[in-house]
């Protein structure tokens, strides 16, 4: 029986974190006015002047529609790569070209997981291996909490409810112009109650959260890392290759000096 993969990401825009991914909306309606009932008006026997169609809105909050047509049978809506959050319609997020990728892990997940130097490095080769754009990234060790761009740490999280969940990525968004947004930070977030599976199958966790972390969301097609369901996975799917490609090109589309 799989253990279902939760993973999260969080995006500060104007000081609000949102959860990226979510679907649910709370809408709050204040108390209901009562008013007398008025009096219809006479109708006008002017014609009225044709209006203009409104620009459909294209909701930044969901991941693009983009998939992978190698891979499977997508006619019903399936998606063998996403984004995990959108710029302006067209660029999808991650860290801008500016930023040098630096990932480390605090002194909790060093003492929490005895392999997780090797098993970083592991994901980490399996990214920059697969997509030239990531090949700046660069692993510093044991660090604080914040200070390196990805950070491994053993915490719970409000966002790990679940007890089936083994992993989380939170990731902080900025805007930076002309409507397109930059990751700029990242936790990967491990439960302490769920280390047995770090422990076991830290490679393939961890890997999974990283391409959470540099902008990937869940694929539908299970022989991809980032389908949601944990399977032990550590080789890239194909609709992987595509989506962290096609981030790592949009990096130089993505630069804070623009924002300046």
């Amino acid at each position: 029986m799989r253990t279902n993969l939760v993973s999260s990401l969080g995006r500060v825009t104007t000081d609000v974190v949102r959860d990226a991914l979510a679907a649910d909306v709370i809408l709050q309606q204040g108390p209901v006015e009562t008013r007398p009932p008025t009096k219809p008006k006479p109708k006008r026997t002017s014609p009225k002047a044709p209006t203009k169609p409104k620009a459909p809105v294209v909701p930044v909050t969901e991941p693009p529609t983009q998939s992978n047509p190698d891979v499977g049978d997508v006619p019903s809506g399936g998606k063998a790569w996403t984004a995990s959050y959108i710029s302006d319609g067209a660029v999808p997020a991650t860290f801008p070209a500016d930023i040098a990728i630096t990932i480390g892990w605090t002194q909790a997940a060093a003492a929490a997981l005895p392999s997780i130097a090797e098993d970083i490095a592991t994901s980490v080769s399996t990214v920059t291996t697969a997509a030239p754009g990531f090949d700046d990234i660069k692993v510093v060790g044991i660090v604080p909490p914040g200070e390196a761009h990805v950070v491994v740490d053993v915490r719970d999280h409000e966002r790990l409810a679940s007890p089936e969940s083994i992993g989380l990525a939170v990731t902080t968004l900025v805007d930076i112009g002309a409507g397109r947004r930059a990751i700029t930070q990242a936790e990967i977030l491990l439960p302490p109650a769920r280390l047995d599976a770090a422990r076991a199958h830290g490679a393939a966790v961890l890997l999974h959260e990283l391409l959470h972390a540099l902008g990937l969301g869940h694929a539908d097609f299970e022989p991809e890392v980032m389908h949601p369901n944990f399977s032990r996975q550590t080789e890239l799917g194909p609709g992987d290759i595509v989506g962290l490609s096609i981030l790592g090109a949009a990096r130089h589309d993505l630069r804070l000096d623009a924002a300046a």
